[in-house]
């Protein structure tokens, strides 16, 4: 293989997007072509970022010389991409969630494993530059064990416009414990390097076009070495509103404290900033350690993805912790609706 690692990219909306920009400044990334069903999409992407577009991603696996391809999709299409992707033997750097279903996060380990193809999961907080700070600090010593976490991330869907009917369907892999909470679960797996035991949870679940869409939810949860935290998510915060993000750690001699939007950069602008697809005028934050081209966690995913295939690694996060993730994610549902408290080891 060559120093460089040639990609196609399926789904070219919001996140799909922000990734094809994030090749283009990565020098051993080289973006070759893209696919999204909605053609008025891939005539103006495939202009603009001056790569082939198709309609149907058979026929660019078919006809272009990839060796990787980032899935940019809703998690309902994930399966039977992924399964034509592995059979073409190009390796699959996918979004959370893994899958809308267990069983299909289940089936998809299997056919990568079968097809002997490497498959990463688009956990970036794990390439957060402070997160990554945090998680040297505890694996170092330096508060001591863990006895306390509290996480909360507050996001305005009103702000993004987003109506994608996938993102308010439980059944499709939207609302905010399917599609968002992973984030949570799996960041806490990782830095502290303990799983998650039980759960018990209380949630606000909402009908929009005959689907469960699971607008917010507040849940306690406790790990093996019992520790424990408190969680909160909610997709409903006023339109305009910058995502609200924040993690405390609190250890037996030390504590951590992470405000993910009190960054270096303010924007006030009339003409209007873009955030994520997102117009947005007036005061705002961008998410630069999220986003930036230059060095966000975007970024140093696809990087670590992208020397794990140049040098025969296994990449982390794989699919293993894309299921435990979405696990966790579908006993908070279970929690919400029973009532009771969840234990994940009986699962």
């Amino acid at each position: 293989m060559s120093k460089q690692v040639n990609f196609g990219i399926i789904g070219i909306g919001g996140i799909g997007r922000i990734h094809a920009e994030l090749f283009k400044h990565i020098p051993k990334a080289n973006l070759v072509a893209i696919v999204d069903i909605d053609k008025r999409k891939i005539e103006e992407a495939s202009f603009s970022l001056k790569v082939k577009g198709y309609s149907d991603h058979i026929l660019m696996l078919k006809n272009e010389d990839i060796d990787a391809v980032y899935i940019a999709t809703p998690p309902y299409t994930h399966l039977h991409l992924i399964r034509d992707i592995a059979k073409a033997g190009k390796h699959i750097l996918c979004e959370k969630p893994l899958a809308h279903t267990l069983e299909d996060a289940e089936e998809i380990i299997k056919i990568v494993k079968s097809n002997k193809v490497k498959m990463m999961v688009g956990f970036q907080k794990r390439f957060n530059i402070i997160l990554m700070e945090a998680k040297k600090l505890i694996d170092n010593g330096i508060i001591g064990k863990i006895n306390f976490i509290r996480m909360s991330e507050r996001i305005s869907l009103k702000t993004f416009e987003k109506t994608s009917n996938w993102l308010y369907n439980r059944g499709m892999g939207g609302g905010v414990i399917i599609e968002a909470s992973v984030h949570a679960w799996d960041l806490m797996r990782w830095i502290t390097n303990q799983e998650i035991k039980e759960v018990f949870a209380k949630g606000k679940t909402i009908i929009v076009n005959n689907g469960k869409f699971d607008e917010l939810f507040g849940a306690i949860v406790s790990f093996k070495d019992n520790a424990i935290a408190l969680v909160d998510y909610t997709f409903s915060l006023p339109k305009n509103s910058p995502l609200d993000s924040k993690l405390e750690i609190i250890g037996e001699s030390g504590m951590i404290y992470i405000d993910l939007l009190n960054q270096s950069i303010m924007v006030n602008s009339e003409v209007g900033i873009d955030i994520g697809g997102a117009k947005i005028k007036g005061l705002t934050y961008p998410d630069v350690l999220q986003h930036s081209i230059y060095g966000g966690a975007h970024r140093r995913k696809v990087e670590y993805f992208i020397e794990c295939i140049l040098n025969n690694i296994d990449p982390i996060p794989n699919g293993e912790d894309g299921l435990k993730a979405l696990k966790i994610a579908f006993a908070i549902i279970e929690s919400i609706e029973k009532g009771e408290k969840i234990i994940l080891d009986s699962k």
